[in-house]
């Protein structure tokens, strides 16, 4: 009996379930069955937007080199994205920044300067420069063109390079004065990136201390002695 009531329990939840189903526009197919897009509500097929990380911005170092305590010096600078070569020449000829230079830290380019185009033949660079640049010469003109070497040369493909004044190919020197009309690279200004020698200084010597000759006692003269006066009595 108690089987039965259990039975019919169940059947009559099973009937309670489908009605409710049925009254609520739920289909009860037992099949799978090909819904058309017009029947669909409007809205429920748009594609959500997914939440997308924002892209990272890579921020890879870039030196150029100036100047200090007459050697060069490496400075870094920060680049969006990938370093490339225009990027490396914007950067050196802005120079130093105010901080910079109240430490010490120049640039023998002269003001004004512009490159006026480059030229890539494999492994040589063809840097073209303005005129201001024709107003330095010495040592100021040899550590320009060695800050220009040493700065372009560190993008990838490029090792050395050749240098011309508005248009016309013109000779550099290199780090010992000497004229060139070729290729230059870092080689040819090598001791410049250096550090100077530091001259150790001669020891201190102490001079040799003399001997004071021992101080003499002057000499005891004896003094005469006192004689009584003798005196005769009467």
């Amino acid at each position: 009996m108690r089987d039965y009531t259990r039975v019919l329990s169940r059947l009559t939840l099973v009937f309670l379930i489908a009605g409710v189903m049925g009254s609520c526009g739920i289909s009860t197919e037992r099949s799978p069955q090909i819904i058309q897009r017009s029947t669909i509500p409007f809205g429920l097929m748009n594609t959500i937007p997914t939440a997308t990380e924002p892209t990272e911005i890579t921020q890879n170092p870039l030196e150029v080199f100036y100047v200090s305590s007459n050697r060069l010096i490496a400075i870094s600078r920060p680049v969006n994205g990938h370093l490339d070569l225009q990027q490396e020449i914007s950067a050196l000829l802005a120079g130093p920044t105010s901080q910079e230079a109240f430490i010490g830290i120049t640039t023998d380019i002269p003001a004004g300067t512009s490159i006026r185009q480059v030229k890539q033949t494999q492994g040589t660079l063809t840097v073209d420069l303005s005129g201001n640049f024709a107003f330095i010469n010495g040592q100021s003109q040899i550590f320009a063109i060695a800050q220009i070497v040493y700065s372009l040369t560190q993008i990838p493909g490029i090792n050395s390079l050749i240098f011309e004044l508005n248009g016309v190919a013109t000779d550099v020197p290199t780090e010992s004065g000497t004229l060139v009309s070729g290729p230059v690279s870092r080689l040819d200004y090598f001791q410049l990136s250096q550090a100077p020698p530091t001259t150790a200084s001669p020891p201190t010597q102490t001079p040799p201390t003399t001997a004071s000759p021992p101080t003499q006692a002057p000499p005891i003269t004896a003094s005469p002695p006192t004689q009584t006066p003798f005196t005769r009595g009467f």
